[in-house]
């Protein structure tokens, strides 16, 4: 659901139907997307790695009068950056700078901080180095373990067979 409408088909999430539904209110249910297209879709490349991290949440970390709450973006942010070792000089670093992989984990560093349960990876490791690769896997293998479900769309057959508990080809709609 979300940009285009459901045309057939249910949705089901925790036992309740889950149609017609905008980005916004999947997020607020804990579904998210980390998009194919990292640099155009998924980050805000003019701004720092902190405040990228927690745009979902910055409406909670916002103090009186929308004014935001510095102390808790750093230390929430420093959080993640150091569990998903993230390579960054300082937390407001433009995330431009950085490279593939850690751009991607700042991405799903931004949904787990959301505390999502579902998250969709759309080409999760697609332009990112061997290295990057391997740190995206072990995370991803890390938080299913820990409870978290991922819907993973890929190109990549190994990356697939690594990672998932059970695989599916759809084709045309079917």
């Amino acid at each position: 659901t979300g940009h285009f409408p459901v045309t057939s088909g249910k949705i089901w999430f925790n036992g309740k139907p889950f149609t017609q539904v905008s980005p916004w209110m999947a997020v607020r249910a804990g579904i998210a997307l980390a998009p194919e297209e990292r640099k155009t879709q998924g980050l805000f490349l003019q701004l720092g790695v902190a405040l990228n991290i927690l745009l979902p949440r910055l409406r909670e970390l916002s103090k009186i009068f929308g004014l935001l709450d510095w102390i808790s973006i750093n230390n929430i942010s420093s959080l993640f950056v150091k569990e998903l070792e993230i390579k960054t000089p300082t937390l407001w670093q433009q995330v431009r700078y950085l490279s593939g992989g850690n751009q991607q984990k700042l991405i799903l560093a931004r949904w787990l901080a959301k505390e999502c349960k579902v998250l969709f990876l759309d080409e999760p490791t697609r332009g990112v180095d061997v290295s990057g690769k391997r740190e995206i896997m072990k995370l991803i293998r890390k938080k299913a373990a820990e409870g978290l479900s991922f819907i993973v769309i890929s190109s990549e057959a190994e990356e697939l067979l690594e990672i998932c508990d059970r695989l599916m080809v759809l084709s045309r709609g079917e």
